[in-house]
Parts: structure tokens; sequence; C-alpha cells
């Protein structure tokens, strides 16, 4: 199935062959210059390696009329995303039985989605939404930010600061002493609960686990699930407003997302995945179905498109200022491939698992558990949504090496699987970063140039390819 939706190609190209064949040239050496002067780790030639692939487009010209050169050129450039995203999940030996990925540059979509949502066979459609595990944290992370651009509107008591102390904030957290908001939110705190949180037997005794929590060690980077846990109740605390109140009222209604949610109503279960309890609406998280079914680092269920939107609204300026955007993803100081919001990664030399070197310096990735992927440019971002823990057992949790932990809340037991170890990022999701941001490259180009014979000129382009999987093999 193809979707085409709002599309506006009326560009003139009224040169002749030599003239669009210099034109073409040019643009593409100014446009490869301009990458490299905004901010890149890729070589000149790795650039140029990228955008030799649009070269068909001066042959186009020849031959075809203006809004043909237009309508194919994008053609190309979306089936090339689409044959290339299916021929890694076709030939990557994992287990995907459902997956989306898209693509947004400024107004131009493109999205591939395919396979089956639930174990009835029920497809996975274009506003599917995953359970996104740890990118919650990045929801969470953002609230804190946009609570504390918004000090002066509060009273003083309800004032939270980055030096702020968590046990001034939250007497709860009697235990942590002298750690602060800063410590909690660069992830340099490595914390100790009494217990494990998904041990309890109770919601009750879950949240008495949580608020017993110590501080072992500080001024070192670790990646954990109670950090954001901590923030979530410290915002609830001293705003007097819920989690999913705050969610709604800074992030989910600004930006007019409508398949991004906490509670899943029972009409809209028919439109999640990614975790083996999607028919209660419940996440593939111990931690958080212990604590009542989410917390501040697992818990939300988003789309593919609702994902880029909040993703790229957090470098745009839309959701956060100017200050809190370059503290949002200055490189942390106790781990460099990791933002001072230390649960997103920001582009770096050395590791190019999450953001390719042809990505932008001025960038962040957030990964879930589940194996969801959020990248986040200054004009897009694109999305790597698996939905393999749906279809997790014990059986297949065996023979694929993953964890699995079982919370029982009154008399229903929900099964979490690790599939961490089963699709690691390196082969699994890395290759897919990389078609995403060789796609993105390649219509920054093709909006550059055709914007050069007409600089007031808008390209919008939504498209969507569905792509049937059987057998884990796309036919």
């Amino acid at each position: 199935m193809v979707v085409e939706r709002n599309t506006r190609s009326v560009v003139i190209l009224s040169m002749d062959n030599m003239q669009n064949t210099y034109l073409f040239r040019k643009t593409k050496e100014d446009f490869i210059e301009d990458i490299l002067k905004e901010g890149t780790y890729a070589t000149k030639e790795e650039l140029a390696e990228v955008l030799n692939e649009l070269d068909f487009v001066v042959d186009e010209m020849k031959d075809k009329n203006d809004k043909e050169v237009v309508e194919h050129s994008f053609e190309n450039i979306f089936q090339q995303y689409k044959e290339e995203i299916s021929s890694h999940i076709d030939n990557s030996g994992f287990f995907i039985p459902g997956f989306t990925t898209g693509v947004r540059v400024n107004n131009i979509n493109v999205k591939v989605f395919g396979g089956v949502r639930d174990l009835k066979g029920n497809p996975i459609e274009n506003d599917t939404m995953f359970d996104i595990a740890s990118i919650t944290k990045t929801f969470t992370q953002v609230l804190l930010y946009r609570l504390i651009e918004e000090n002066e509107k509060r009273e003083k008591e309800k004032q939270i600061y980055f030096d702020s102390i968590v046990s001034e904030l939250h007497p709860g957290f009697k235990n942590l002493n002298d750690i602060t908001i800063r410590d909690v939110t660069t992830l340099s705190i490595t914390f100790n609960t009494p217990g494990r949180i998904d041990e309890s037997t109770t919601v009750d005794k879950a949240r008495e686990c949580l608020f017993n929590v110590e501080a072992v060690e500080k001024g070192k980077y670790n990646y954990n699930d109670i950090g954001t846990m901590i923030l979530k109740e410290v915002m609830e605390y001293v705003t007097g407003s819920t989690y999913e109140e705050l969610l709604d009222r800074y992030i989910i209604v600004p930006l007019g997302l409508k398949r991004t949610m906490i509670e899943v109503p029972d009409n809209l279960l028919c439109k999640v995945t990614g975790s083996p309890n999607i028919d209660k609406g419940r996440v593939n998280d111990s931690n958080a179905n212990a604590l009542g079914g989410f917390s501040g680092h697992a818990g939300v269920w988003a789309s593919s498109d609702d994902l880029i939107t909040f993703a790229h609204s957090i470098l745009n300026g839309k959701l956060l200022s100017k200050e809190s955007i370059t503290d949002f993803y200055t490189p942390n100081k106790y781990e460099k491939e990791r933002a001072r919001a230390g649960v997103v990664f920001v582009a770096n030399e050395e590791n190019k698992k999450y953001i390719p070197s042809i990505g932008s310096v001025f960038s962040f990735a957030a990964q879930g558990s589940t194996r969801t992927q959020v990248n986040a440019e200054l004009n897009g971002g694109s999305t790597i949504l698996f939905n393999t823990a749906t279809f997790m057992d014990e059986v297949k949790a065996k023979e694929f090496d993953c964890g699995v932990r079982f919370v029982d809340r009154d008399g229903v037991v929900y099964p979490c699987y690790d599939i961490r170890s089963y699709l690691p990022t390196e082969d699994a999701t890395a290759p897919l970063s990389y078609i995403n941001a060789k796609t993105r490259l390649k219509l920054m180009f093709l909006e550059r140039l055709f914007q050069s014979y007409d600089s007031k000129h808008e390209i919008r382009i939504d498209r969507e390819y569905q792509v049937v999987v059987e057998n884990n093999k796309i036919i």
C-alpha cells in the first residue's frame, strides 16, 4: 500500500540540460560544504558517497517535465528507503514480527511499516503505538526542564532547580542526603534499594521500596531506572499534579499528539504493540508493572509520527528554551556519548551506533529496551520501532536467551522479557539508523536542489508503505 497526501510539486525547471547539470553539481558541492560547516563527524567523501546515489536526477531532468522530475526524484528515494529497510528486516536473522520506521525532513515524511501487531495476526497500522520503554525517561526529563523553566510562575516551595536537594523537595526520599536534581538527571549516581522493586507483593510495598532508596556512589555515570522514578515522584509532589496530567499539560496537548499515552482506553487496545501484556494495556517492564503500570522510566506508548514530533520539538524550540536545549544535549561530563540529560545519546566521533557519522552533531537519540529508537534533528527526526517482545513466551525466551520477570498484581500476572541481548544495537538497529540518516541526507539535498529553482517553493509530501511479513520474511 502506498499513501500520498498533501503533495505540492510545482517547481519550474526552466533551464537547459547543461545548466541543470551545472546547478545540480554546484548545489551538491555547496550542500556538502554547508553540512560540514554546520557540524558532522562525516568526511566530505562520506557525504559525497551518499549524495552520488542521486546522480540519476540529472537524467530525470533531460527526459521529463517539471512535475515529473520532482515526483520521480522523491519517489526514487522513497522506494529505495522501503527496499533498504525491508532488506535489513529480511536478512537480519532476527525474529521481528512487526515494525515501523520513519524519516521526517521539514514537511517531507516517509514511513515503512508492516508485519503483525498481536498473536491474532492483526496488522501493524500507520498509527500503531509501541511500548517505547526507556524512551519514557526522555519524556520525564523534558517535563523536568519545563518545570524548571516555569519556576517563577509557582510559589517558592514549589520551585525546582538543578541544584535543588531531592530530599528537601520530597521528604519521602529521606536517605538521599545531599543528592541534587542534577545528580539524578546526569545519571551520575549509583542507587541501591532494600530489595527488588519488582519483587514487592503490592504497589504500596513497591513504592515503599523505592522511597527507601540510598545513593551508594556519586560522580560516576550509571545508567539506571531509579533516577527517573525519583523525578516522577518529586515532580508530582511539588506540583500537586499527576505524571499523566503533567504529560498532557506540557507535551501531549501543546504538540497535538494523538497517539501518545500511558493509560490505554479499551477502545485503543487494538492500537498497541511491543509488550506481551498488550491485551491488558501494560508495558514490558517489571518495575513499571510493580508500581502500578508505569513510572518515570517506562510506561509510555507512542506512534512513530508522535515520537518524531516529540523529539524534534525538543530541538526546534516548541518545548524548551534555547538555554534548556543547549543544556539538554551538552555532552555529559561523566559519559561522553551521553548528554547532560543523561538518558539520551549525543553525536560522538567514536560511537556511531545510535547517531551515524553522517548525522548532525546537533542531534540526539533515545532508545528503549523493547528495541525502539527515536533520533532528533534540527529539521526533523526518525524512528525504529520493533515489537518482538509481544510475541515472547518462556519457550522463546529460553531459545533467544532473554531474561524474564513476572509481576503478580491482584492475581494478574504480567510477564516481562528482556530482549536486548537477543536484539543487540550493533546488529539490530544500528544498520537501520544509518539507512534513516542516509535517507534524511538525500531528502535534505533534494529539497535544497528544487528550492534553488524556486526559493519560495515548499514541498509537502507524506508517503507511507505498508509491507506484508510472513514467516519473518517481507513479501
